[in-house]
């Protein structure tokens, strides 16, 4: 037989190319494929496109059967071996055009399907990777934020408590507190946007008055409405029952993001919540809440976008549209509780924000809070004694002048594990406060020490930590913490929750 015209043969049938893992030509032999050193096979053609996004997936030698190409207006049919071999990436390129055009498709569309599957994977591996990257990072955020924030509110609150500030210096920390107040709900926003889509967002279910929050927003938009010049109305209906049993933080979380949302829109007029009741079983009354605005209102076609999620990040910088990313909050924060939310919206004339949630309605009044004196701790045996561990001195100095103002309290201090394991030993405390994060060792090994100890097992402990991820919380529990309190924290929740423990361990 003729060895050239085998060499023809083959030459015209049979193309070698060796290339890195983007896809980059390094070496090529034969010209099957218009191709040479230097060029980028997925800019050239779409198959490689797909091949090299799961190039690392692929095993050492696999074979792609009747790809197609395009060349020159001429159909090739091309089976295609991927060969890796000691670290070098080979493609090994063969004509069977007329093979298969005497054949059917079946093949080409199997290879399809097989690409189809492994891209699909490979994202799906790559959605996951960027969720746990973005869970890291908003945990990471929270703890940088919360600790400082923490500090502000604390001394804000220490400086307004003095009495010695005058009406234009309080004035100015009341401004200063409710910006750190603002701050904070953005944070729980982000964090809850992170909760929500691992399916881990809890709910309470605990008594509250709705009073109370009414009075809360009141205070809270009463100066802002007046900076703006608008009118802020309340209205309850006479049938909306006082005391319900639910989760009120969520409840004035979705609130506040309702009427912050009316407030960026509305330059002129007034914002109304208007808050009413329909019975919906002898146990559940379902309260509606709207918020009524006379601001710019929102295009028709701009309507179904609103509760999207990031949909004020992708149109940062256009200030005619979007809504924030409070408005996915409040959805999902209304929905998984059995709620609905609604928009109904004229442009020009304003917008109308109803959420209605389903709540226990209680008979009796939930019990105010007990007030404690400092008369009921005195004499040396109602004294109650604590040891605070914590490695920052503001933090420290924070938590020291709250709970000396608030309550008859013996504190001792301690910036690290073994400090803290000598105070205890020296003298034992009926409650430990303790930060999660020092910076020589986790708080948790002192968790662990104090409990695995039969002499300070039974000594309850706080946790007080800007570490909020619900993993902290339930490995904090498993280990034997009593309370765990994110910063920044109630002050009056964190006496009441000191006040009960030591009670319970006289």
């Amino acid at each position: 037989m003729n060895k050239s015209l085998i060499d023809r043969y083959i030459k015209q049938k049979i193309q070698l190319l060796q290339v890195d893992k983007t896809g980059l030509v390094l070496a090529v032999e034969n010209d099957l494929l218009p191709v040479k050193n230097g060029d980028s096979l997925p800019n050239l053609f779409p198959f490689f496109e797909s091949l090299f996004l799961i190039i690392n997936e692929v095993q050492s030698q696999t074979l792609y059967p009747c790809v197609e190409f395009i060349i020159d207006d001429k159909k090739l049919l091309i089976d295609i071996t991927v060969v890796k071999d000691e670290g070098l990436l080979f493609l090994l390129l063969s004509d069977f055009t007329t093979h298969y055009q005497e054949s059917n498709t079946l093949i080409q569309e199997k290879n399809e399907s097989i690409i189809a599957n492994q891209k699909l994977l490979f994202e799906k591996e790559l959605f996951n990777e960027k969720e746990k990257l973005t869970n890291l990072f908003l945990a990471r955020l929270s703890h940088e934020l919360r600790s400082p924030l923490n500090n502000i509110l604390g001394l804000t609150g220490l400086l307004q408590e003095s009495n010695k500030m005058h009406y234009e210096d309080n004035e100015m920390l009341r401004i200063i507190k409710k910006t750190g107040t603002h701050m904070e709900a953005l944070l729980n926003d982000l964090l809850d946007i992170s909760k929500i889509k691992q399916g881990v967002l809890e709910f309470k279910n605990v008594p509250f008055k709705l009073f109370s929050i009414v009075s809360h927003l009141t205070e809270l938009y009463k100066i802002k409405a007046q900076t703006k010049g608008l009118d802020f109305i309340i209205k309850i209906d006479k049938n909306v029952p006082k005391n319900l049993m639910g989760d009120p933080v969520r409840l004035k979380q979705i609130l506040v993001n309702l009427i912050e949302n009316a407030f960026k829109h509305t330059k002129k007029g007034s914002i109304k919540l208007h808050i009413s009741s329909k019975k919906n079983s002898t146990e559940k009354t379902i309260i509606c809440f709207n918020v009524i605005d006379t601001g710019k209102g929102i295009d028709s076609s701009e309507i179904s976008n609103v509760f999207k999620n990031y949909y004020q990040l992708e149109n940062l910088f256009n200030q005619s549209s979007g809504d924030g990313l409070g408005l996915k909050i409040v959805e999902d924060l209304t929905t998984k509780q059995g709620g609905t939310v609604t928009v109904d919206s004229k442009k020009g004339v304003g917008s109308v924000f109803s959420v209605c949630i389903p709540y226990k309605t209680l008979l009796k009044k939930p019990q105010d809070r007990k007030k404690y004196k400092k008369e009921d701790y005195q004499g040396i045996l109602n004294v109650i004694k604590i040891l605070v561990v914590d490695d920052s001195e503001i933090d420290l100095m924070i938590l020291t002048k709250i709970l000396l103002k608030e309550l008859y309290f013996s504190i001792d201090l301690a910036t690290g594990v073994q400090q803290a394991l000598t105070r205890v030993k020296a003298n034992k405390p009926d409650v430990i406060l303790l930060d999660l994060v020092l910076k020589e060792e986790e708080g948790f090994l002192l968790i662990e020490k104090l409990k695995s100890d039969k002499n300070t097992q039974n000594i309850p402990i706080i946790a007080i930590t800007a570490r909020c991820l619900l993993e902290d919380e339930k490995k904090s529990k498993e280990l034997g913490v009593s309370e765990f309190i994110t910063k920044p924290y109630d002050k009056h929740e964190l006496i009441k929750k000191i006040t009960r423990l030591a009670r319970k361990n006289k």
